[in-house]
């Protein structure tokens, strides 16, 4: 079996891991930062300046990681579940009419620019699975592709 995928045969799905590009992990990390640095140049204006930005950078160093982490893909019988973080999108097998494989970088729903475009009933979604032609063999074979 491939290292990238967990197969639970209990609950008939399959977790892909998320393909994450560097950029994206290093604005995860440094992004915290910049209010706080703001705060300490702007300290000499005001002194609530460096205390708001530190408080912006621990709300933002707690938030980030927790509407990013962990990005993952669930193949179930009957729906694709798209997970970032605290937030889940469910998708039924029945809306989606078709996947092909994309580098396009034309929007930033996800976190790296090899991508899967799954076009829906109505409109698409672009998803960065690990593995993007096992994703796919095994989404057409769900869907009835």
């Amino acid at each position: 079996m491939n290292p990238d995928l967990r197969d639970d045969t209990r609950f008939n799905r399959i977790i892909y891991p998320c393909r994450a590009n560097w950029g994206g992990v290093v604005m995860v990390t440094l992004l915290p930062l910049i209010p706080v640095i703001g705060g300490i140049l702007l300290r000499h204006w005001h002194p609530d300046f460096l205390v708001f930005g530190v408080f912006m950078g621990v709300f933002a160093a707690v938030f980030l990681p927790a509407y990013t982490l962990p990005c993952r893909y669930i193949l179930n019988s009957d729906n694709l579940v798209i997970q970032t973080g605290v937030v889940r999108e469910h998708i039924p097998l029945a809306r989606i009419k078709g996947a092909v494989l994309t580098g396009v970088p034309d929007a930033v729903e996800s976190p790296s620019a090899r991508r899967v475009r799954l076009m829906l009933d109505t409109g698409h979604r672009l998803v960065s699975p690990r593995n993007r032609k096992a994703f796919i063999k095994e989404l057409k074979a769900r869907a009835y592709l």
